[in-house]
């Protein structure tokens, strides 16, 4: 989980997508972690996860009015119907795997420093989607744990609920 994936990642367009809805704009990116500068540093594999991990969306939302993520109304289907995955809520939500995969390898007396490997935590927190927000603009990353870390990824559906002013919009793509 923390090394390099050594996988193919998702055969999918990484091109900003953008919808609007009642006058918000919304932009949907797929990212590879292995991709992302608070997770590249000198060395071997010592990161905070790879691309097998979770996947990762950057999104952005501008409206006019006050805007709030809802991560109930957020999922994320992949390559087909049955395999629906939710988001992780706060940053630390995705970190506490790796701190656990990390103590794991410290304790099997591995060749790696569980302090090096989450020296970048606080770069990637403030880059996370907040929970909270009193702004007409909603930027942040949102990842939802890959339960399957050798699956092909060929389809998904990203769907992301936003409050604004009384009202829940759904905004909804499929990548392919």
């Amino acid at each position: 989980m923390l090394h390099p994936a050594r996988v193919a990642p998702p055969s999918l367009a990484r091109d900003p997508a953008t919808q609007n809805l009642e006058q918000i704009k919304a932009t949907v990116t797929l990212l590879l972690p292995e991709e992302q500068d608070w997770n590249q540093w000198p060395g071997q594999g010592v990161r905070l996860f790879n691309n097998r991990g979770i996947y990762l969306f950057h999104i952005q939302i501008q409206g006019s009015a006050t805007l709030q993520w809802n991560p109930q109304n957020t999922r994320l289907t992949v390559n087909s119907v049955e395999h629906v995955l939710f988001p992780l809520r706060i940053a630390d939500d995705v970190l506490v795997l790796l701190r656990h995969a990390a103590v794991q390898e410290q304790e099997w007396v591995l060749d790696f420093d569980f302090t090096e490997r989450l020296r970048n935590a606080s770069a990637f927190r403030a880059k996370y989607m907040p929970l909270e927000s009193q702004s007409a603009t909603l930027s942040g990353l949102i990842a939802f744990p890959a339960e399957i870390y050798d699956q092909h990824v060929v389809a998904m559906k990203l769907e992301i609920g936003v409050a604004t002013t009384g009202e829940e919009l759904n905004f909804s793509w499929i990548l392919e």
